[in-house]
């Protein structure tokens, strides 16, 4: 059981509408269609749709407990009121079903004052350290860890309700695309261990700044106590600032300040062999981004202390999600990374591909969302690495890639610009130029749709149906 009707009624401060007080619920639903017996579902007010539209569907699949904000017209409240009664489910009118939602969770996470709570925010690699921690962490003990995205106000709540009494550790990302919401995320989660990864530009265009950016993300810090770890990226522009007020320990991370690490040989697209504390770790994510990304997690293990074997273990079982590092051989190579886009990890990328030898290499590349006003210097700002990759030639998809090819043109780059408008457009011209033995970066905002392109590539033979990376134990 996670709540009675009389829990949430004590949590929320508010009255129950309905007339059945004798209700339990297991689970917690935002969606309608994911409710079944047992369900409390919260009808979240969203720009385009108000949940509160599908309080039946929610009570005929079995919810049994509903939360929905009190709406402007009272001839809904007696609506949602009569529905209550009909299904014989309790109902509560709320002012804001976010808050009410984050209020449950926190009440939830009080639940466990033993469990071990890691946040990770940044703007850039959350998902993948997190990945790494919860593999490392779970040969030690139980853990649990954010289920794909569910980092966003709504996300990580909905998250915390995965925490059970086994666990031991809980590894959860915190993110972010307006002022004030990591503030009240660790209101929600408040962690032992807080990690920033970055500052990067990613939704600079809703927050305003890097600056900007920074000053939200070190709200992760806000509720560490003296006994508490914060870690901060010692390179980052904003360390300092990052540091300020914080009432706990700091740890500047960086490779330099790994103690015990001796150092990593590049095997390209098959990783890299991580030499820390006697032990060679076969680490199979590709690229400087992701050799970072591992001894970030080295450095959080450590201070939690896990040993330097245990870590070995972890990180050897870490294979590359689903468009994200991904290596997927057939007559062609492609380099996967089409999850999401921001400047940093699009640079990162390009650099992979520099010191690789192929026939050709090619990019496809779509725009960058969320960048603000800097958009177009920002997307023509990548012009340098496209050229000290090496590439042999770029698609560029999306109306903000157009100032990209007037800077690759005003600079002489010697390949080949596909400028592309539609999606459609981009996948024939690529499809059409493609030759066995290229190897092919996809990399573009999540919203672009580039994973599209696997299915197609396979279709066309170019890869091998389930053809992903093997790797080899070295």
């Amino acid at each position: 059981m996670l709540f009675h009707v009389d829990q949430v009624a004590s949590i929320l401060k508010e009255q129950n509408v309905g007339t059945h007080m004798d209700q339990e619920t297991d689970r917690v639903a935002l969606d309608s269609r994911a409710c079944s017996y047992r369900t409390l579902f919260i009808g979240i007010l969203g720009e385009r749709v108000n949940g509160a539209d599908f309080l039946e569907q929610a009570l005929q699949k079995g919810a049994n407990i509903a939360i929905l904000q009190t709406p402007e017209q009272s001839y809904k409240a007696i609506e949602y009121k009569e529905l209550a009664n009909i299904y014989k489910a309790a109902l509560f009118l709320v002012p804001n079903a976010v808050h009410a939602l984050q209020k449950l969770a926190q009440s939830y996470v009080q639940r466990f004052p033993h469990l071990v709570k890691i946040a990770i925010t940044g703007s850039a690699g959350k998902t993948t350290l997190k990945e790494l921690l919860y593999s490392i962490l779970s040969e030690k003990g139980e853990t649990v860890a954010t289920i794909g995205n569910l980092n966003s106000e709504t996300g990580l709540p909905l998250s915390c309700f995965n925490i059970k009494a086994h666990h031991k550790y809980a590894v959860l990302e915190m993110g972010t695309n307006r002022a004030g919401e990591i503030e009240e995320l660790v209101q929600v989660f408040p962690p032992n261990y807080a990690v920033i990864t970055n500052i990067g530009t990613a939704h600079v265009g809703r927050l305003g700044s890097k600056e900007a950016i920074a000053l939200e993300k070190r709200h992760i810090f806000d509720l560490l106590g003296p006994r508490d770890v914060a870690f901060i990226p010692q390179k980052d522009q904003f360390a300092s600032l990052l540091a300020e007020n914080v009432r706990s320990r700091v740890v500047f991370c960086s490779a330099s300040t790994l103690k015990r690490f001796e150092h990593a040989q590049d095997m390209g697209l098959d990783g890299w062999i991580i030499y820390y504390h006697n032990c060679k770790i076969r680490f199979t994510l590709a690229g400087r981004h992701n050799l970072n990304n591992a001894l970030l997690a080295i450095e959080v293990a450590y201070q939690i202390g896990i040993k330097p074997y245990v870590i070995k273990a972890g990180l050897e079982q870490i294979r590359p999600l689903s468009s994200r590092s991904e290596v997927i051989h057939g007559r062609i190579t492609v380099f996967n990374d089409c999850y999401n886009a921001s400047p940093e990890s699009m640079r990162a990328a390009l650099a992979l591909m520099a010191p690789l030898r192929y026939a050709r290499k090619i990019a496809m590349l779509g725009e960058m969302r969320e960048l603000g006003p800097e958009s177009n210097e920002i997307h023509a700002s990548l012009a340098s690495s496209i050229i000290e990759a090496g590439l042999d030639a770029v698609f560029l998809l999306g109306v903000r890639m157009k100032s990209l090819e007037m800077r690759l043109r005003e600079i002489g780059y010697l390949g080949q610009i596909f400028p592309c408008s539609t999606y459609e457009q981009a996948e024939m011209a690529l499809i059409n130029f493609l030759k066995d033995d290229d190897l092919l970066l996809i990399k573009g905002s999540h919203s672009m749709g580039l994973e599209r392109l696997i299915q197609s590539l396979e279709n066309c033979g170019f890869l091998w149906p389930g053809g992903k990376r093997e790797v080899s134990v070295v």
